[in-house]
C-alpha cells in the first residue's frame, strides 16, 4: 500500500530530475534546500505543533480534490463512494469524543463500499473462526477434508472481501495532516500531486 501524506502547512511538488516529492515554499513556490528554516522570500517552515498533555484539539482543515480515475481500476468513475476516519479530539472526564470526517471519492460502477465490504469481512470472519473450530474439534474423529476446505474456501473469500475494501483508505488524520493508503501506485501519484501533498 502507498501511503498519500496531504498537510495543511507544508505543500511539495514531484521532480522528475531527482525522481521525488520536494517541498516547496507555501508563499513563493521555491523549492526547499537541504534543511534550511527559512525560504529566499522571508517565509518560514515550521510545522503545526501539538502540545503533549492536551484535552482539546482542531483537525486539520484540507479540502481534498480526488483525481478523475477510479481507485479500484483506474478507469473512469461513475459514482462516488464515501471513505471516512475517526480520531478521539476531545478528553471527556475519563473518556474521550471522536471527531468524525467522511470524504466522497469517485469510483466505477464496480467499486463497492466499504461499508457494505466491512460487515461482509466480518460475517465471512466469523464464519471461518466458527468452521475452523468445527474441524478441530471433529478431527478426532477422522480426517474432516470437507471442513479444511469450507474454512479455506471462507478464508480467501475473507481476504478477497478485505483486498475489495483496501483499494483506497482514509487511514489517518491530525491536527496538520490527512494520510490515505492506496492500493495502485499511479493513483496514489494522481492524488498527492493534485493535493501538493506527498507519498511517504
Amino acid at each position: 500500500m502507498h501511503v498519500v501524506s496531504l498537510e495543511s502547512d507544508a505543500r511539495y511538488r514531484w521532480s522528475d530530475l531527482d525522481n521525488e516529492f520536494q517541498e516547496i515554499c507555501t508563499e513563493c513556490g521555491l523549492v526547499r534546500r537541504g534543511g534550511d528554516e527559512r525560504c529566499t522570500c522571508g517565509h518560514v517552515f515550521e510545522r503545526k505543533k501539538r502540545g503533549f498533555f492536551i484535552t482539546k484539539w482542531e483537525p486539520a482543515r484540507i479540502e481534498v480534490r480526488f483525481p478523475d480515475l477510479c481507485p479500484h481500476c483506474g478507469g473512469s468513475p461513475s459514482k462516488h463512494i464515501q471513505i471516512w476516519n475517526a480520531q478521539y479530539t476531545k478528553l471527556v472526564g475519563t473518556s474521550g469524543r471522536a471527531t468524525h470526517k467522511k470524504l466522497e471519492v469517485p469510483v466505477c460502477r464496480r467499486a463497492r463500499s466499504p461499508l457494505v465490504l466491512s460487515f461482509v469481512l466480518l460475517l465471512l470472519s466469523a464464519c471461518t473462526v466458527v468452521a475452523g473450530l468445527m474441524t478441530l474439534f471433529r478431527a478426532m474423529e477422522g480426517v474432516p477434508w470437507i471442513g479444511i476446505l469450507v474454512t479455506l474456501g471462507l478464508s480467501v473469500l475473507a481476504y478477497l472481501a478485505w483486498r475489495a475494501m483496501t483499494w483506497i483508505r482514509f487511514s489517518y488524520f491530525d491536527h496538520r495532516s490527512f494520510r490515505f493508503k492506496v492500493r495502485r501506485k499511479d493513483y496514489a501519484f494522481e492524488l498527492a500531486k493534485q493535493n501538493a501533498g506527498r507519498i511517504v
